[in-house]
């Protein structure tokens, strides 16, 4: 069965080259350091998700998937404001949400 952990990318993933400014979480999670199989901590609040369904529906037009196991329900702080998150307090500092 087919398994995706909402907040995490493969570094090694085509779109990441492409999207990992935009859907990262520019967060102190920022990346999963397995040397091995590196990890890039990405948003569920930026297009990251559309990309997921996308790639999730495509997944499950194929006659021998028929189901996938998401995991990563719980959501994580993210201050990238490419996508719109995060804020400035009273002394300048870049916050997280």
């Amino acid at each position: 069965m087919p398994y995706q952990f909402l907040h995490w990318l493969k570094a090694s993933a085509p779109e990441a080259r492409y999207y990992q400014a935009e859907w990262a979480t520019a967060s102190a999670r920022a990346g999963l350091d397995d040397v091995e199989n590196p990890m890039i901590a990405v948003c569920t609040g930026s297009h990251w998700s559309d990309m997921l369904v996308y790639a999730l529906a495509r997944l499950m037009d194929d006659p021998g998937v028929d189901g996938v196991y998401m995991d990563g329900a719980v959501g994580y702080q993210c201050s990238n404001a490419a996508h719109g998150h995060g804020w400035r307090d009273d002394n300048g500092q870049w916050r997280t949400q």
